[in-house]
């Protein structure tokens, strides 16, 4: 090979230093975002119902309940007036800024909040107004900012650090867990409400050096009028290889949520001891370990399609395993099919529908996303609940495997968004 060959090809590989700086920023924000969730709905949750004047579950479910359907409502109003932002700070920076410095705001004076009413709207209100800015910009950035080519390991890296952030939370969690029956005291609540308002700090701070955007072409839209037609029939027939993964995405979060709201019950029902779990984390998380080199090495060669129908093939049957009976060795090889399956399938669609996202509206687009997945979650828990009742908790996972296997037809029918190099 010529040298003036092998130039060209170091220049193909270099990854500019634009791409790792918003990579960066996008990582942090990840972690960010997800450390401020675990907060919102656990400790902020406790705090309501043991810390407040007239605190109880009720209140928590109310809250709750508020933050969903207004975060919804917001996560989409802002997903389209970004995408016809043409400001100096870019269509998404602006409310990444809102998103962690105003939650971070709400954060710092909810421990000096004993009124149930008063928490109830700042946190049940206040709150998913300002954060959903932040959770929608982490979800469009992505294809915004990264190449196509690269995007899948990035995402895989997304993936990781949101995972990390979940663990350093509970990990402190645990660690400070009081002995006996005792609640967590006043100033551990205190002190993970406002981790999570120094965390949101930082967050904002790395993002408004790291993730400026590019200046955008093309010029800005009516936001209103992309508002009201947000369900445009028309418009999805003409994306329709979106409209396809979409379709198979609802698939893959009813799975989920066949199972994700029964995890407590499931704890408490079925006998768990230290050996079991000993045994099963570093198997687990070895699998998960392997199964993300394998997602980061190939996701962006071989495509999403390859790597989404391959975990919906194979993660059922780890839910099958895990129904046969309630043996150390079934539980173990069921949850180390299973779990890590169920990671790359999530990483693949995320990518795929990344790469559909139409670039002058993939506010928008994300949206309805938000909005569907937000009502898709019913069948799901409903179809696990009716079996679990029947024949046992187990087969929560029995529900959440037929439904993935349901969805390959769908995501068959999907065509592969990635271009990918034959030479």
């Amino acid at each position: 090979m010529s040298k003036n060959l092998l130039k060209n090809e170091n220049l193909k590989t270099k990854i500019p230093n634009s791409i790792l700086k918003w990579s960066l920023g996008i990582l942090i924000l990840s972690f960010g975002s997800q450390y401020f969730t675990e907060i919102e709905s656990n400790w902020i949750n406790s705090y309501l119902k043991y810390y407040t004047s007239s605190g109880n579950n009720s209140f928590v479910s109310l809250m709750v309940s508020l933050n969903n359907i207004i975060g919804t409502i917001f996560f989409i109003l802002y997903g389209v007036i970004s995408d016809n932002i043409r400001g100096k700070l870019g269509r998404r920076l602006p409310f990444i800024l809102l998103g962690t410095f105003g939650t971070a705001l709400v954060l710092f004076s909810l421990p000096f909040v004993y009124s149930t009413i008063v928490l109830l709207i700042l946190a049940g209100v206040v709150s998913p107004i300002l954060s959903n800015g932040m959770h929608m910009a982490g979800k469009v950035i992505v294809p915004d900012l990264i190449p196509q080519n690269k995007r899948g390991r990035l995402n895989t890296f997304v993936t990781l650090m949101a995972n990390l952030a979940s663990i350093i939370v509970w990990i402190l969690s645990l660690s400070l867990l009081p002995p006996g029956s005792e609640i967590y005291s006043y100033e551990v609540h205190k002190l993970f409400i406002l981790s999570g308002c120094f965390v949101l700090i930082l967050t904002g701070l790395q993002a408004f050096f790291l993730l400026r955007e590019n200046k955008i072409e093309t010029p800005p839209r009516n936001w209103r009028l992309d508002l009201k037609n947000l369900i445009n029939i028309k418009e999805f027939r003409e994306n329709k290889n979106f409209f396809v993964v979409f379709l198979g995405s609802l698939f893959v979060l009813m799975s989920q949520f066949a199972y994700l709201p029964f995890l407590l019950i499931l704890v408490q029902e079925i006998d768990f001891n230290l050996v079991q779990i000993l045994l099963a984390l570093p198997i687990v998380g070895g699998v998960i370990g392997l199964c993300l080199f394998l997602v980061l090495k190939y996701i962006d060669k071989i495509g999403r399609k390859k790597v989404v129908l391959t975990g919906l093939t194979i993660a059922p049957i780890g839910s099958i395993i895990l129904i046969l009976n309630s043996s150390t060795f079934n539980l173990i090889t069921g949850l180390a099919i299973m779990m890590p399956l169920v990671i790359i399938i999530n990483i693949g669609v995320d990518t795929w529908i990344q790469d559909l996202l139409p670039e002058e509206s993939r506010g928008k687009y994300m949206g309805f996303v938000r909005l569907a997945h937000g009502i898709g979650q019913t069948p799901g828990v409903i179809l696990a609940g009716i079996l679990a009742d029947l024949f046992g908790i187990m087969y929560i996972f029995l529900a959440a495997g037929i439904i993935l296997w349901c969805s390959i037809p769908i995501f068959l029918k999907a065509k592969e968004s990635l271009k990918i190099n034959t030479n």
